[in-house]
């Protein structure tokens, strides 16, 4: 009886431990999402801090930073590059925004007077200005690349003393187990960074090379902003589904009204480039990689979109290969 009623506390007591976690890490997810990012950035960079401060006898800690800023310098340099050509690209559409916007405004009016339902579903009226909801939906937009781009600055910060001191705080966390949960503890945290730092190393080659192959074969069929679809497809690129099929959306509106006989050989391109991506490209970056449900992750990306923000969708897929990775090795231990 006492075993039981003790039972019942432990799992009680755990229950409210985890509950009481899980909001506060609801409440504090900004920094919660970027310290992962920051793990993930410092199990990419750490093997590397390791070589070269055995081989060049350099600190750990001026390693780290020299990494860190050769990495964000070529990263810099490289997207630089680009932006100088989509920069001015983006002022050139501005100047044709008002000629886009009153296009899909005459078509959204003609859609609403032939389909009643969908001005009643949605809530507008006859004469409703969709350019104010798409100042608004380009508003919140800039805002939460703003608040990614601090959780991010914020993650490689995380990244550059984690890294420093990884080992001490890997055995500082195994030291809180008893030596018969070590062994088993260690399994699942080398999966885990295994999953993260092959996930991170595949999804930073994956976009550059995709937003890459997208820009000159824009540019080789002379499609206006090429250069400015090509980085916007290079950043997204990162939401698996979503990203691209967001991408796809928008400049297929914008091509079909300044060179509408563009479209097709537009979206030819993106089918073909996303064709290399899914079939020759991943497969090679994610060898050997814990595959995830399409439609488990797209749910995750929604949810995490919804909740967390573009920190949430970020980290979604990584994670989710995480918890599943964690699922099988429940399943081989038992199996054993």
């Amino acid at each position: 009886m006492c075993k039981q009623i003790k039972k019942i506390i432990i799992m009680t007591t755990t229950a409210i431990l985890t509950v009481a976690v899980l909001f506060a890490a609801y409440k504090s997810y900004f920094l919660f999402l970027s310290a992962i990012v920051g793990i993930g950035m410092a199990s990419l960079i750490t093997p590397l801090i390791k070589k070269i401060n055995k081989k060049f006898k350099v600190p750990k800690y001026l390693s780290a930073i020299f990494l860190l800023t050769i990495v964000g310098l070529i990263f810099l340099s490289l997207f630089y590059a680009i932006s100088l050509v989509a920069v001015e690209q983006l002022s050139t559409l501005k100047s044709k925004a008002p000629e886009i916007l009153s296009y899909w405004q005459g078509k959204w009016v003609i859609l609403n007077q032939n389909f009643p339902v969908i001005k009643e579903f949605i809530g507008g009226g006859e004469n409703e200005d969709i350019t104010k909801n798409l100042v608004k939906f380009t508003t919140t937009l800039f805002s939460g690349l703003a608040k990614f781009g601090t959780g991010l600055t914020l993650a490689f910060v995380i990244a550059l003393f984690t890294s420093i001191n990884s080992e001490k705080y890997y055995n500082g966390f195994l030291g809180l187990f008893s030596e018969k949960k070590q062994k088993n503890l260690t399994t699942r945290l080398e999966h885990a960074s295994q999953t993260i730092e092959k996930w991170f190393k595949a999804q930073v080659i994956d976009l550059l090379v995709v937003g890459f192959m997208t820009s000159l074969a824009l540019w080789a069929f002379n499609i206006k902003y090429w250069a400015l679809f090509g980085l916007v497809t290079c950043i997204f690129s990162f939401i698996p589904y979503i990203g691209i099929i967001s991408v796809v959306i928008i400049s297929t509106a914008i091509t079909l009204v300044l060179q509408p006989d563009k479209v097709i050989t537009l979206l030819s391109i993106y089918f073909i480039v996303q064709q290399i991506e899914a079939n020759i490209i991943l497969p090679k970056l994610m060898n050997k990689h814990t595959e995830i449900p399409a439609a488990l992750l797209v749910f995750c990306l929604i949810f995490s979109g919804m909740w967390f923000g573009f920190l949430g969708v970020f980290l979604s897929a990584p994670l989710l290969a995480v918890v599943i990775g964690q699922y099988k090795i429940n399943k081989e231990i038992k199996g054993v």
